[in-house]
């Protein structure tokens, strides 16, 4: 009795439908890839923007009992690329978050936050709602959104800080 051995393995038809499936989804992920790489650096370029003014709430609140408990946190959004934060009783900055690429321009012309520093003991009385700049003009408004652009495509992405302390990162469709 003679055993014909079977062939194993794959056949040139088989191997060339992989290797087209293959081709045809790198074709699509290659194709979207700059323009998800835009839309991350925006993303995140957004979030670093409400990370610079939840500092300046940190800063006002971890002011400890027996400094300048009267003393208040600023932050000036006077230049286009740039949040400075500081302190106001002597004008000190602090920090400074740079936006290269990007322009920030922010709604109800507010030019700037306040965050008052608390009293901080075993009880925690901490004030994190922000007061706007400048305070005449800004008394009546519930929120402000920070609109952060890209330079190179115009894209948006908004930085919404509410009245209540809350900062939040979205779509500038929202109100």
């Amino acid at each position: 009795m003679s055993s014909k051995k079977s062939q194993q393995g794959f056949s040139l038809l088989e191997l060339m439908v992989v290797i087209t499936i293959f081709l045809i989804i790198t074709a699509v992920v290659m194709a979207d890839i700059p323009n998800f790489g835009r839309k991350g650096a925006l993303d995140l370029t957004a979030q670093e923007v409400a990370g610079c003014i939840r500092a300046a709430q940190v800063y006002g609140t971890a002011e400890k009992v027996g400094t300048t408990i009267n003393d208040s946190i600023g932050v000036d959004f006077s230049e286009n690329n740039k949040i400075v934060i500081y302190r106001i009783s002597d004008n000190e900055e602090i920090e400074a978050c740079n936006l290269e690429g990007y322009s920030l321009s922010v709604s109800g012309g507010v030019t700037g936050l306040t965050f008052p520093s608390t009293d901080y003991t075993k009880m925690l009385n901490s004030n994190l709602e922000p007061t706007f700049l400048p305070e005449s003009e800004a008394s009546s408004l519930n929120h402000v959104k920070i609109t952060v652009t890209s330079l190179r495509n115009n894209e948006q992405r908004c930085v919404y800080v509410f009245a209540s302390g809350q900062i939040t990162v979205g779509s500038c469709d929202e109100n």
